[in-house]
């Protein structure tokens, strides 16, 4: 172990963990000791005063019920949100509604300088107008960003007008609910949705990664969906776009770890906004509010992981790694049980009888 503690990499894993975690280099000296208590000058003390202490198994419950409610570091996320954040400049984009206009607010009150992009100006002004209202510092640009020279603008507006961005926050995305068959004679639909949920993210990048690489400090938050964790019918467009802006995530973080900046991909369930089509065929389909979703997503302002998702995600993944031609079986089931149109594929009515009956909404 000595050995392989001389090597470069396992230096720079070692350091990194500490960093990531918080906690000193000395404290890896106090690793496994070989300590015992003894409890003899205790029981001499109390000999005759008629105590004694508790067996544990009787007051660890309480210890930790108290550890919980009092000294647990998550009850201060919201501190540590503050600190991280504080004078920060956030760039958001898609904040005009939906997650990026919650985020846009806990950004700002958490003492941030936001700055909101998307294309409806008019809502854009109300967000930024409801920011300043609660105390908060907020400007907009009114862009189209499956426009690259939009994104150019945006990006050397914000560094001009306001600094060099600490987090940039990839939220701006365009879904399109369609089978792949139905799209054979719509290309544009993939172009349209690779434009902007993945070439502007990258163009975006691109612009505010010198500064941060300079500065040696910046943090980059894409979000992503958890339909990239099973084959998700009727998604193709969007899914793929998603999958190409992950994978980027995913090898921007491995090449410029050790330069300070940092990468986060958010892999976001349902979450219940206009893009979801929560008042048609999701309307009971479970689902994140906005507000819930960006104080997950911007939890990772702090605690800096490389992926955030959930334990549902996460086992979809696991299970679509390990038996990938099952899940694939299941989701085209899946597909014919919750077709558009109820009366196809009588052959899962059964089947759709008993979801309907137990699972709320529509998966798909």
């Amino acid at each position: 172990a000595e050995m392989l503690g001389q090597l470069g990499m396992v230096q720079r894993a070692r350091a990194n963990w500490l960093r990531d975690h918080g906690v000193p280099a000395a404290v890896l000296e106090s690793f496994n000791p070989a300590i015992r208590y003894s409890t003899r000058n205790r029981d001499r003390a109390l000999a005759g005063a008629g105590l004694r202490c508790p067996p544990q198994a009787s007051y660890v419950a309480p210890l930790w019920d108290y550890w919980l409610r009092n000294l647990d570091p998550a009850l201060e996320l919201d501190a540590r949100l503050r600190r991280a954040l504080a004078g920060a400049i956030v760039l958001i984009t898609g904040a005009s509604s939906g997650v990026g206009e919650a985020m846009a607010k806990q950004c700002a009150a958490a003492g941030a300088r936001v700055v909101l992009v998307a294309r409806r100006e008019a809502e854009l002004r109300r967000v930024v107008a409801e920011i300043r209202e609660a105390g908060g510092a907020a400007a907009y640009y009114a862009a189209d960003l499956s426009e690259l020279q939009e994104c150019d603008r945006v990006a050397e507006r914000t560094r001009v007008e306001h600094g060099p961005v600490d987090v940039l926050i990839n939220n701006a995305a365009r879904s399109i609910r369609r089978p792949a068959t139905e799209s054979l004679e719509r290309f544009h639909d993939y172009e349209r949705v690779m434009q902007l949920n993945f070439f502007a993210a990258v163009r975006l990048i691109r612009a505010v990664l010198p500064d941060m690489r300079g500065r040696g400090r910046g943090h980059v938050i894409n979000i992503l969906t958890s339909g990239l964790a099973l084959p998700a019918p009727r998604f193709s467009a969007y899914t793929a776009s998603k999958a190409a802006l992950g994978q980027l995530t995913d090898t921007l973080a491995s090449e410029l770890l050790d330069e300070g900046v940092e990468f986060t991909g958010v892999y976001l369930p349902w979450v219940r906004t206009p893009m979801m089509d929560a008042s048609g065929k999701y309307k009971r389909t479970r689902a994140m509010t906005p507000e819930a979703a960006a104080a997950w997503a911007l939890e990772s302002v702090v605690k800096r992981p490389r992926r955030v998702m959930d334990g549902d995600t996460r086992r979809r993944y696991v299970l679509n790694t390990l038996a990938p031609v099952a899940m694939t079986r299941l989701m085209n089931s899946l597909l014919r049980v919750y077709a558009d149109d109820e009366d196809a594929h009588p052959e899962f009515a059964a089947d759709r009888a008993l979801l309907k009956r137990f699972v709320p909404g529509r998966p798909m």
